[in-house]
């Protein structure tokens, strides 16, 4: 836990960097890529770093309620208490974030300690890749509608990539989201990572190539392709599944169930498309200034 703790705080510090500084404007596109890369790649060695250690139930509930604690608390602070700008406000959205992996790493060890046999990881990550792309693309589900009519409301509860600006609206300082990143993605990174260190799988090269996947992940997002919401679950599953395939060793029965469930998460990842396809696009709803994003995938903001 010791890792996990020195990580969050780096990144705490650093997120209250770019909450008070002013940058010049040639400054501002390299500190969003710099952000972009910090923020994708440090949560997720952090929950790796917090995986490794010996998790008992009451460890995983003591870590998953002291972050919803934080979490909430600073939500509450900043909605009813704190300014909208300002020092305070600034540590508070930091300090928030930093509850937000503590209670997605609590929870992803209570979920990994279910989980009893390494096998059953296969079934997981093939259901959740196919619902998450049910939920992500279909324009009629519960998260796209969410997204979509009241993104004020995911934005509470998501990770945010902090953006780097070359003005400050007023006198006051605040962390300016460039991209929102669902909490779903890192408790579900934190469900693996617990189950990989457990089971003695391939830990280190997991994370590494996770890194490397959701980095290539961002591109896509940020390029000019239209692809503002993508599930990032896919990924994350894809490559837990890819770089520990030779340590699964399935019977006949498992074999079935797993092919089984492989197919369900096509048919739910297939009907997302077909809706996707076939749905007229809904204007979001008003918010904020900052871009509407999906459950499970960062969206960037136009540059300054």
């Amino acid at each position: 836990m010791v890792g996990f703790a020195l990580l969050v705080a780096a990144l705490t510090l650093v997120r209250i960097g770019y909450g008070v500084m002013t940058v010049p404007q040639s400054a501002v596109v390299p500190l969003q890529i710099l952000s972009a890369i910090i923020f994708i790649v440090g949560p997720i060695y952090a929950i790796k770093a917090g995986s490794s250690h010996a998790w008992k139930p009451a460890h995983a509930w003591a870590i998953f309620l002291l972050g919803v604690g934080i979490h909430a608390g600073c939500g509450v602070s900043l909605a009813r208490f704190l300014p909208e700008f300002g020092l305070g406000t600034v540590i508070v959205q930091s300090l928030g974030q930093a509850g937000l992996l503590a209670w997605c790493l609590g929870l992803g060890a209570i979920v990994a300690g279910l989980l009893k046999d390494k096998n059953l990881m296969l079934p997981v990550a093939f259901f959740l890749a196919g619902f998450d792309m049910f939920l992500v693309f279909n324009p009629t589900a519960i998260t796209a509608q969410i997204v979509t009519s009241r993104p004020q409301v995911f934005q509470s509860v998501a990770a945010t990539i902090p953006n780097a600006v070359s003005e400050r609206v007023s006198e006051g300082m605040s962390v300016v989201p460039m991209a929102f990143v669902g909490p779903a993605d890192l408790f579900i990174s934190a469900v693996f990572f617990v189950c990989l260190y457990r089971f003695g799988m391939r830990t280190k090269e997991t994370g590494r190539w996770l890194a490397v996947a959701l980095v290539g992940y961002l591109i896509l997002v940020l390029a000019p392709l239209g692809l503002n919401m993508l599930p990032a679950l896919v990924p994350i599953g894809a490559t837990v599944l890819i770089v520990n395939w030779r340590e699964w060793k399935l019977n006949a029965e498992e074999k079935q169930a797993t092919i089984g469930v492989a197919c369900i998460a096509l048919a739910l990842a297939s009907y997302g498309l077909y809706r996707r396809l076939n749905t007229p696009p809904v204007a979001p709803g008003p918010s904020s200034d900052v871009p509407v994003t999906s459950e499970s995938a960062p969206t960037p903001s136009p540059v300054p």
